[in-house]
């Protein structure tokens, strides 16, 4: 049988909904702050490391701003996720570091043209529709 470590137990409580729906003003503060306690807890004691409990408070900060920013932040993770495989297959794809090689391939052009056509477009999408918002 696997024990649950320490710091899963507030995050386990903070999880269920029907308690969360209850819990206002000074408790939920409370819960936030026994949940990073324990979570700065838990990744100190780790590899015993403060720059680890840094790196977790400067990532949890970004994320919140993400989130009050209204940015995907799952874009965020699979750019951290698949950034290193991307990386070496381009370092494969380009065999001494010349980036001359994926720009003289028709297809590799058109996936950038088309990537970076789709991220205007998006972002175009999303200024207009605010100011529909605003407009309202």
């Amino acid at each position: 049988m696997q024990w649950l470590p320490v710091s899963h137990v507030p995050a386990t409580i903070a999880s269920l909904p029907p308690v969360i729906v209850y819990w206002q003003g000074p408790l939920l503060f409370l819960l936030a702050t026994v949940v990073l306690a324990f979570a700065c807890f838990g990744v100190y004691t780790e590899n015993n490391s403060p720059f680890d409990v840094a790196l977790m408070l400067t990532y949890g900060i970004a994320s919140y701003l993400l989130f009050t920013s209204d940015y995907e932040r799952y874009l965020l993770l699979m750019a951290f996720v698949f950034g290193p495989w991307l990386q070496e297959n381009i370092e494969r794809f380009s065999a001494r570091g010349d980036m001359g090689a994926i720009v003289n391939r028709p297809i590799a052009v058109m996936l950038i043209a088309a990537g970076a056509i789709l991220v205007i477009a998006i972002g175009a999408w999303r200024k207009s529709r605010k100011a529909n918002a605003a407009r309202r």
